[in-house]
């Protein structure tokens, strides 16, 4: 009896223990919660040995955390021992000043922009946010010229107003501000110096523009009537805004050298088209965030709302478009790329176009690398053409998932084409609703498509 009586202890595994007075034998319990205090911690007794404990011992804290950014209020840091979980806590002495870590507002006041920070005692600071270009409608084309300072890592802020002229990015101007380098040409002597190029009755004037890490948003309501961003071969009749003098003739040659534009929450009225024909530009990260375009009108002198295009059919001059959760309503076409590589056009409203609401094209016969194309979670209606359309496509990758189009398609019902899709491609096509009796003119945009 006493040896079926001793197997029974491996039941109770660590929260019991077994005592034997004689042939009496007392099965002792212990809470499978740990006890603690300053220095130990321990299992107590359920049994009616109150006094006793299981697995008495040390703790084994960890490292102190949480004393980072105390302000003049003082804090407090925890350690938390690895075993029982028991929270040790010393309080630390102020530094004397607060500690405005986190940004909890923003507003302008007499033009001028501010950040609300906060410290980590609640405490709350108005600062000057000199990282914020605050634009009225006065303003707006001088501070995208440089004339305010350098563009780069700062954000550019519509205000309420009535924009009545077409915004000019990338402009190339004399300001310091503008980022702008020149160079003048002469057959092969190349010439830098600014007050010689001005002084230059022969050649050919360069001028390169870079623009980089910039956020473009404003208040909401603000309605802008569109923005373009152009470089190549400027010629014809103008002004040139590093000589300040007009030309009528050959004019410059612009180079754009950009990256990561976004545009955050901002409406238009006009189209935005960033284009080049200019070998050496480079574009890379232009993001549409939020934003709404509604041009009035389906008629193909309308345009796109979004136009990004390269004349460069080889080279890969602009790369990585990104449109998400915006609306496009009464536009001939919502975003339409030539030439660019990777572009995904995903959450977004396409309501009412003349052409596609989605194009991806190439010049020409020959397949350009479009890279990876994502076209998911969209919502398409009375799309007066076809709804996705491609070109000669060669890049890697075509992802089309999660869309829903009604009223949209050609006369004959066809929602997507391709004129030509290059060997190699890997599609991903599924969830996706074009309405009943729609056609896909390529079996590749069949759903339920997941190959390579």
């Amino acid at each position: 009896m006493k040896k079926k009586n001793l197997l029974l202890t491996g039941l109770f595994a660590a929260i019991t223990t077994v005592a034997m007075t004689g042939c009496e034998i007392h099965i002792h319990t212990y809470s499978d919660e740990w006890s603690a205090d300053e220095t130990h911690h321990w299992h107590a007794a359920t049994c009616d040995d109150t006094d006793r404990v299981l697995g008495y011992a040390e703790h084994t804290f960890g490292e102190w955390e949480g004393g980072e950014n105390v302000c003049s209020a003082g804090g407090r840091e925890v350690r938390v021992c690895a075993d029982c979980g028991y929270e040790d806590v010393r309080e630390i002495e102020g530094t004397g000043e607060h500690s405005y870590t986190e940004q909890v507002d923003f507003f302008i006041e007499e033009g001028i922009p501010y950040y609300t920070m906060e410290c980590v005692c609640g405490a709350q600071e108005n600062v000057v946010a000199t990282d914020v270009y605050v634009v009225t409608p006065s303003n707006a084309q001088s501070v995208l010229d440089g004339e305010a300072g350098s563009l780069d890592g700062k954000t550019v802020y519509f205000t309420q107003g009535e924009y009545t002229e077409t915004l000019i990015l990338g402009r190339p101007t004399v300001h310091e501000g503008s980022n702008t380098t020149y160079k003048g040409m002469q057959g092969e002597t190349e010439i830098t110096s600014l007050d010689e190029i001005k002084a230059m009755t022969w050649g050919t004037r360069h001028y390169t523009r870079t623009l980089r890490d910039i956020t473009f948003t404003g208040e909401e309501g603000v309605v802008l009537p569109g923005m373009t961003m152009s470089s190549g071969h400027v010629h014809g009749s103008g002004y040139d805004y590093v000589l300040n003098q007009e030309y009528n003739g050959s004019g410059y040659y612009l180079t754009h050298v950009v990256e990561d534009l976004t545009f955050v929450g901002l409406s238009f009225d006009g189209n935005v088209d960033f284009n080049t024909s200019q070998a050496e530009t480079s574009m890379e990260g232009l993001y549409f965030v939020d934003c709404a375009f509604d041009l009035g009108g389906t008629e193909s002198e309308i345009g796109a709302a979004i136009r990004i295009y390269s004349e460069y059919s080889t080279e890969q001059l602009i790369v990585g478009v990104t449109v998400e959760n915006c609306q496009f309503s009464n536009v001939y076409q919502g975003v339409y790329t030539q030439h660019v590589k990777d572009i995904t056009v995903r959450e977004c409203t396409f309501n009412t176009t003349g052409h596609n609401a989605v194009a991806v094209q190439t010049h020409g016969d020959t397949a350009f690398d479009h890279g990876a194309v994502v076209i998911c979670d969209n919502e398409f209606a009375n799309i007066g053409d076809r709804v996705i359309r491609f070109n000669t496509f060669g890049g890697t990758s075509i992802t089309i998932t999660g869309n829903v189009a009604t009223n949209s398609g050609d006369e004959a019902g066809e929602v997507i084409k391709a004129t030509t899709l290059a060997e190699g491609v890997a599609y991903t096509i599924n969830n996706n609703d074009w309405g009943e009796g729609k056609i896909v003119a390529n079996p590749e945009f069949e759903d339920a498509q997941t190959e390579e």
